[in-house]
């Protein structure tokens, strides 16, 4: 919820969460989402605890039978003004969301965890916010020119405003994992076994060894 103050924006950030979440959830960074992190200062930090992955690895029977490329070019490595990011980042969501944390504690702001926005109003200034403790399920009223609702598919801010979320729902089920693996597999690479029944998904991770593994489920 910013509030304008001179040249810069207080705002404060709030999540219903008790605990922040430490599992690896989404796991991938395009260049683009990396140029925006840059922006915020918190890149480097981000791409140190990340991998870079240059392609695909199609495999079938244990023979690679295809290898694309997901860099912007073949020299992913090589920084070019005004692209510096080339490659996708395999990245899981937990670092990512811990990075952006400290670099808010670094600007002097945090997020607020067990805090929960139950409504709000507008006001010929702006809004008025009613937030609610969730520890002590105390209410606070808090001013404000704008609230962004960053909640996802169940967002409490559009369920307010009576904004309907569009789309469709996919009939498919995925199974996800985490796990190292001992074989030897190409570095740089996600890598994709096909068979009759579909196919399994490996996304590597900056750990040696450690694998993001997903399968569609029928």
């Amino acid at each position: 919820m910013p509030v304008s103050s001179g040249g810069a924006i207080a705002c404060r950030i709030i999540d219903k969460a008790t605990d922040f979440p430490k599992t690896s959830r989404a796991n991938g960074l395009q260049p683009r989402s990396m140029e925006v992190l840059d922006s915020l200062g918190g890149a480097d930090q981000i791409l140190a605890r990340g991998y870079l992955v240059n392609g695909v690895s199609l495999i079938r029977e244990g023979q690679e039978v295809a290898r694309f490329a997901m860099s912007l070019d073949q020299g992913a490595h090589l920084a070019r003004r005004g692209q510096p990011y080339r490659s996708v980042v395999a990245v899981n969501q937990a670092i990512i969301e811990g990075a952006l944390r400290e670099k808010r504690g670094d600007l002097g702001g945090r997020v607020e965890s067990q805090t929960e926005l139950r409504d709000f109003d507008e006001t010929p200034g702006g809004l008025l916010a009613r937030v609610v403790d969730l520890a002590s399920d105390m209410v606070e009223s808090v001013g404000a020119k704008w609230i962004v609702g960053c909640d996802g598919a169940h967002s409490t801010v559009r369920r307010l405003l009576q904004l309907p979320f569009e789309g469709e729902e996919y009939p498919e089920h995925l199974v996800l994992a985490d796990v190292h693996l001992k074989d030897h597999l190409p570095e740089g690479l996600t890598i994709m076994w096909l068979n009759d029944e579909g196919l399994l998904a490996g996304i590597p991770f900056r750990e040696p060894g450690l694998w993001r593994l997903m399968a569609v489920v029928k």
